[in-house]
């Protein structure tokens, strides 16, 4: 960038057999500034570890690999593409110039702000950190011990904000809702019935409920409790997060354009803007989201935020196996479907169950709905009686391996 010369085709001609193209040293310029930042799949906030995984969404600031006078992105990885083993983690080289520096500087700063990446963490928050660090602003002041001596002003927190928290929440909430990347404004709205899901959940004497679980592994690593999703009858939710400070609920909005372009507001008042993408993935059990900032309000983290919950009808987490089953290995919960009142139950405590047995029938939507068993043994606990109105992903029962019989509640 800063010669106007392709070195590495020089030499790839130069292997090949041919002469320098240029031998006079004062034919090469030197114009402006220039950096480079390497994207590397690495967790920050855990010592740098590398990480494996699929890439399932690659946004760089520019399209890839074709060059660019101000900004080039140089890059092996599409998405789709998987962080093998076999190579390192390395995803990308993001190199950008300037007339000076400072104007370098800045666009190296707002363009790893504009670098979207999903499925794997990225190493782009603590660049960020760097390029913004005043040491790293004032030429020739960085040397080689920067990142020991300023290692807690660039350091990465792994906790993620309420705020934050709750943004992800929504965005997995209109995911499961079929309200991703469709206008729900309130004038739109008004021209719907109660009946559609853009109007939110609605219900008859009650409001709906949702507890979304974050799984740990997330690009923060955070162990982060449940998020209680209550979703009222305009469509908005109140989400209650426990944080340090105490449970705090926060009334959140927001809708999705068609280029997943995300307007949240927040308390009736702040209003926020994302670029929002999840990934709902059934076999796993998971949703994923990543949302990064698209105005000039900064949150407790620069960049993306990322987190995966569980998924409250197709969790393998503890619904399909049994190994993270709360109630210990060799069980599984078995969950409601969606909100409805329980009409029946087949079995009761100690009854040997097989797989796909009908264990309980709820009533929901004038409809009967069967909950069945999801391995064969037997009913350890019930958790629920007839007539009660549970919500979407409580627990109803727990069907434990034959032989272990200590797990039948002693009530």
């Amino acid at each position: 960038m800063i010669t106007g010369q392709d070195l590495v085709e020089w030499q790839l001609r130069i292997a090949s057999g041919e002469e320098l193209p240029i031998k006079d040293q004062s034919m090469i310029p030197c114009i402006g500034h220039a950096m480079e930042a390497r994207i590397y799949a690495e967790n920050p906030a855990k010592d740098f570890l590398p990480v494996t995984g699929n890439v399932w969404h690659h946004s760089p600031p520019v399209p890839a690999n074709l060059g660019g006078d101000t900004v080039r992105v140089d890059t092996g990885i599409e998405a789709g593409d998987n962080i093998s083993v076999y190579y390192d983690p390395m995803v990308s080289k993001l190199i950008v110039h300037g007339r000076t520096r400072e104007e370098a500087r800045k666009r190296l700063i707002d363009s790893l702000k504009n670098y979207q990446i999903a499925g794997v963490p990225s190493n782009i928050p603590f660049l960020i950190k760097c390029a913004q660090h005043p040491v790293f602003a004032e030429a020739g002041a960085i040397n080689t011990g920067f990142l020991e001596e300023y290692a807690d002003d660039v350091k990465i927190d792994a906790s993620i904000g309420p705020v934050e928290q709750a943004v992800c929440a929504l965005v997995a909430s209109l995911a499961l809702e079929n309200r991703v990347a469709k206008n729900t404004s309130n004038a739109v709205k008004q021209t719907l019935g109660p009946w559609s899901n853009s109007c939110g959940s609605w219900r008859l004497g009650m409001k709906h409920q949702r507890l979304l679980k974050p799984v740990n592994d997330t690009a923060f690593d955070g162990e982060l409790p449940g998020i209680t999703c209550t979703c009222n009858r305009d469509g908005s939710f109140d989400m209650t997060i426990v944080t340090e400070e105490g449970v705090k609920t926060l009334a959140i909005d927001g809708i999705f354009d068609q280029n997943n372009q995300l307007q949240v507001v927040v308390d009736k008042s702040k209003r926020r803007s994302f670029t929002a993408i999840p990934k709902m993935d059934k076999e796993a059990g998971t949703i994923a989201v990543n949302i990064w900032p698209t105005d000039s309000i900064c949150f407790e983290t620069e960049g993306a935020v990322s987190m995966v919950f569980e998924h409250p009808l197709y969790s393998n987490l503890d619904r399909f196996t049994s190994t993270s089953s709360n109630e210990g290995c060799g069980s599984v919960n078995v969950r409601a479907p969606m909100p409805g009142k329980i009409a029946r139950i087949n079995f009761k405590e100690g009854d040997s169950v097989n797989e796909s047995d009908v264990l309980i029938v709820m009533e929901s939507m004038k409809m009967e709905h069967a909950v069945v068993a999801n391995m064969a043994g037997f009913v350890s606990q019930l958790y629920c009686s007839v007539g009660d109105i549970v919500n979407d992903s409580d627990v109803l029962a727990v069907v434990a391996e034959e032989g272990d019989e200590s797990k039948i509640a002693s009530s």
